[in-house]
């Protein structure tokens, strides 16, 4: 919550920093590399691959595989 300083301008936020990175790292828990958790990292990955399937717009066949274009005989 806030909390009120001497003056009324000087308000300080004592709610809990987030944690954010510049580079691309993705913070799942507090596990760290040398450490990690592996579970949530399995848990993570999943559903990043089950969500970018599920949601991907391009064709979901590709000519090379189709036997009316290739047939096998």
């Amino acid at each position: 919550g806030m909390v009120r300083k001497k003056s009324q301008h000087q308000i300080a936020d004592t709610r809990p920093l987030k944690k954010s990175s510049s580079c691309s790292t993705i913070f799942l828990d507090d596990s760290t590399v040398s450490q990690p958790n592996l579970k949530n990292t399995v848990k993570c990955v999943a559903l990043a691959i089950y969500y970018h399937i599920k949601n991907r717009t391009s064709q979901r066949q590709i000519d090379i595989f189709d036997e009316k274009v290739h047939p096998l005989t």
